[in-house]
């Protein structure tokens, strides 16, 4: 019920922790402010902490392209935001900023609700109040494929290359109200050979939402000289 009722809604506002152990260490916190309909658009600001460093970015996902601010633009464009085209993200771009653009996609509670109704052993494990509102906590696995499975075309061209990257079954929890609204969600999974531990708080549900891409003064496009790097970390 909390997937169908998912699908009604137009607009979420969420805080978000991704808490990443492995190889690499790194933890992300923000906050994010989504439009589900008529189209998708979003935006984030966040802090990506990295062993002695913390990196704020700023993204806003638009109908054709992804705005991004992160230190260091401005001395390479002497602009403070870059504008990375879907047909970059698609080419040698992909492999550096195609995981920030699946972090907002996957932040949207319509996915989520529709990978865990995969679940074949969700249960109900207690009462809780979030954020002051009453909910029914659940909690279940699902495996990569029925997840995919279970999603309709677009989320699956959406959240497919981020599933396809998990391996074993994903163990979620999810916290339910009495409008059958998710308010919480917290999903641990295995990520190329890293734990993944992800938590949603969803702080207002179809309320207005204002998302629009920064001022064209003060945006510069992604520099075409930095399309034949090789390898990631083009910033």
């Amino acid at each position: 019920m909390a997937a169908e009722t998912s699908q009604r809604i137009s607009s979420v506002s969420e805080t978000l922790v991704i808490k990443v152990a492995g190889p690499a260490t790194e933890t992300t916190t923000g906050s994010l402010q989504m439009q589900l309909k008529p189209s998708l658009l979003s935006s984030a600001a966040l802090n990506i902490g990295v062993p002695g460093n913390t990196i704020p970015v700023a993204e806003v996902l638009g109908s054709e392209a992804l705005y991004l601010k992160v230190p260091g633009v401005s001395q390479l464009t002497g602009r403070p935001w870059l504008k990375i085209s879907f047909a970059q993200l698609s080419g040698k771009l992909g492999a550096s900023f195609g995981q920030l653009l699946q972090s907002m996609q996957n932040s949207n509670p319509l996915g989520q609700t529709q990978l865990f109704a995969a679940s074949k052993n969700v249960h109900a494990t207690g009462n809780q109040v979030v954020s002051g509102v009453q909910t029914t906590r659940y909690t279940g696995s699902f495996s990569a494929r029925a997840a995919l499975a279970a999603l309709s075309p677009s989320l699956r061209k959406l959240m497919g290359p981020a599933l396809n990257r998990v391996t074993g079954d994903a163990v979620f929890t999810v916290w339910i109200d009495g409008q059958h609204h998710v308010r919480r969600i917290v999903e641990v999974e295995q990520v190329n050979g890293a734990s993944v531990d992800t938590t949603m708080n969803v702080t207002a549900i179809n309320q207005p939402v204002h998302i629009s891409p920064p001022p064209a003064s003060q945006v510069a496009a992604f520099p075409q000289r930095l399309l034949n790097t090789s390898g990631g970390g083009v910033l």
